[in-house]
């Protein structure tokens, strides 16, 4: 039977990349008593700045432009003060060459057109009869793709060379393989405002992750590097982290655990008592490209008809908002489907 007056974490996170260090510093800030938990030498994640370059140059091997409608992730920024770069009118193929008139307009009636499609996942239908025929246009744009949108619009010859290099440099595809419906899903989410620009942070963006959690440890929040988690199991009303830490195996305990891990590696993971055959075969296995996991929230899991439930445990991903925040992707490229 485990004290849990004696323990020494409230919350433990597993996983320092973008959503585990918003996850530990946010509870930090809360007055819970948080430790990070990392199998990396670095915090960050897939957010990763190398600068093994010339002298004051660096290069992102992760996620580099914030769009204008990321407040929060453009708040922060503000807030550990790590200078902003805007660029204006990012359509996603840099640099643009000046073209032609008639290729240019083609290319903003497109995008218009499309963020007009785009209504049809934005609205509420106001009965079953309009709902089903939403879903029927949907369908109909699923069955088309960019090339046959624009040849509709009558303005493929003119548009194609914007097009074409969009779907190779963001979408790593030809214009007659990308759904139209997948275009207006992204043309929903950023909305009327993306004309604004986009934004890259100074100096690169694993510095907004570092500042994050040197805030963290100056709080008093624990960090451990090179820590890797083998088992997470369930302790009567506590939870238990096995992990390993240069050869030596030690168990760390808290109140409640958050698993900020890929869903890819949250299959690595033993869990005891197991997950339920359901639960873990919603696990991937592999990432495919063009895809993040998705977040998957739970009050616990279900080892089978006689596993105890295990309701200390939150599983999180680097697309989602962790807890005591709102709910919103943090990273997105315009018209890049996800960051992976």
């Amino acid at each position: 039977m485990h004290d849990e007056s004696n323990l020494r974490y409230d919350v433990l996170v597993l996983g320092a990349g973008l959503a585990g260090s918003v996850a530990a510093y946010q509870l930090q800030q809360a007055g819970c008593r948080v430790g990070l938990i990392e199998a990396r030498t670095r915090v960050g994640g897939r957010v990763y700045t190398t600068y093994d370059w010339v002298a004051g140059q660096y290069a992102e091997l992760g996620p580099e432009f914030i769009d204008s409608n990321h407040l929060r992730v453009l708040g922060y920024a503000e807030q550990f003060g790590i200078p902003i770069r805007r660029r204006q009118n990012f359509w996603g193929i840099s640099p643009m060459r000046e073209s032609r008139r008639a290729m240019w307009e083609a290319w903003q009636r497109f995008w218009d057109a499309a963020l007009h499609k785009a209504q049809l996942l934005s609205t509420k239908s106001r009965s079953i009869e309009r709902f089903l025929k939403r879903l029927h246009r949907l369908d109909a744009l699923d069955q088309i793709t960019m090339q046959d949108f624009a040849q509709q619009m009558g303005i493929w010859q003119d548009v194609a060379p914007h097009l074409i290099r969009y779907c190779r440099n963001l979408e790593a595809a030809e214009p007659n393989e990308v759904s139209m419906l997948s275009v207006i899903a992204q043309e929903a989410f950023y909305g009327a405002g993306v004309e604004q620009g986009a934004y890259r942070l100074e100096g690169g963006t694993q510095r907004l992750v570092e500042a994050m959690v040197a805030t963290f440890q100056e709080s008093g929040g624990t960090l451990m590097l090179e820590t890797v988690a083998e088992a997470v199991e369930q302790t009567g009303r506590t939870v238990q982290v096995h992990v390993r830490r240069h050869g030596q195996a030690r168990p760390l305990q808290a109140r409640y655990l958050v698993i900020a891990l890929p869903l890819t590696l949250v299959r690595e993971l033993e869990f005891r008592p197991p997950l339920s055959t359901e639960r873990f075969r919603a696990l991937p296995p592999a990432a495919k490209h063009g895809a993040l996991p998705r977040s998957a929230a739970a009050g616990g899991w279900t080892g089978g008809q006689n596993a105890a439930p295990v309701p200390h445990s939150l599983l999180a991903s680097t697309g989602t908002a962790p807890p005591l925040a709102r709910r919103e992707p943090i990273w997105h490229v315009r018209h890049f489907r996800h960051l992976g």
